[in-house]
């Protein structure tokens, strides 16, 4: 009896060892297998990598000078015809390198150009989001006419109504 009592003894502690055995091997097979995926991550990573791209920060240019222009009084008709007051006031910012005495020839042309222009826009694009197309078409339009200092239009002051 008591040695069947012995083998009783014994056999427990090695069902218990199984199991505990078991559950290590699982968790060492899954933490296993998680390295291993990291590692290979890691080392396609590694071999994709390439270089940061080195970005040059250029310190802007700046502005030359800005003259002011007088402001401009147009009408123009929205979608129903009917006419709307608008008073727009512009500056025109110079190249650095440009002079304002050399620009000041060019004012009376550049006048007769915006006049001509907001009279031929409608109500809707001067109150919409087409701001910039107007500064980009009059900056061309400027330099149409020969004011090649003329770099950037500004407007100042807007009025509708």
């Amino acid at each position: 009896m008591s040695e069947a009592k012995t083998e009783k003894a014994e056999a427990k502690p090695e069902t218990k060892g199984g199991k505990s055995g078991l559950v290590g091997a699982l968790i060492g097979g899954v933490l296993s297998a998680a390295l291993a995926a990291g590692a290979a991550y890691g080392g396609a990573k590694a071999a994709n990598h390439q270089p940061p791209t080195v970005i040059e920060v250029v310190a802007p240019k700046p502005p030359g000078v800005t003259v002011a222009l007088e402001p401009f009084l147009a009408n123009i008709p929205d979608e129903d015809g009917k006419m709307h007051a608008v008073k727009l006031t512009l500056a025109i910012e110079l190249r650095h390198e440009a002079k304002e005495d050399e620009f000041k020839p060019f004012l009376p042309r550049i006048r007769d150009s915006t006049l001509s222009y907001l009279r031929g826009l409608t109500f809707e694009q001067v109150q919409g989001d087409g701001m910039e197309e107007i500064r980009k078409t009059l900056l061309e339009r400027y330099q149409s006419l020969g004011a090649m200092g003329a770099e950037r239009v500004l407007v100042t002051d807007l009025i509708t109504q």
